[in-house]
């Protein structure tokens, strides 16, 4: 069985969940790229706490090199919530915990 499509499928549940059931806004291949990602969620979504990956980061699911997939978030809060839902749909993660670097998604063993 291939890896990819069972962490898809757990990546597309996790962004379900985040956005009915926790108020964070979470998009999945939002925008080309990470600073027009974090610009348009500020302007389309002021105030809010939000999780996104953007095209770029899409290619991940079709580039066998890639292993991780990388989610930016708004504040340490949100990253938390994030971690502990993933963690609880059976996500394995890659972050040090801080602010200044983005959440992996382990997609590729």
């Amino acid at each position: 069985m291939e890896l990819i499509p069972v962490i898809r499928e757990k990546v597309d549940r996790l962004f379900e969940f985040l956005e009915e059931r926790t108020g964070i806004v979470a998009e999945q291949n939002w925008t080309c790229c990470l600073s027009c990602g974090i610009a348009a969620m500020q302007k389309e979504h002021p105030g809010k706490p939000y999780v996104f990956y953007h095209a770029q980061d899409n290619e991940t699911w079709y580039n066998p090199n890639r292993k991780i997939l990388l989610v930016e978030f708004s504040d340490y809060s949100t990253a938390a919530d994030f971690c502990n839902a993933a963690l609880d749909i059976g996500i394995e993660l890659d972050w040090s915990g801080r602010m200044s670097e983005r959440i992996g998604l382990v997609v590729r063993q």
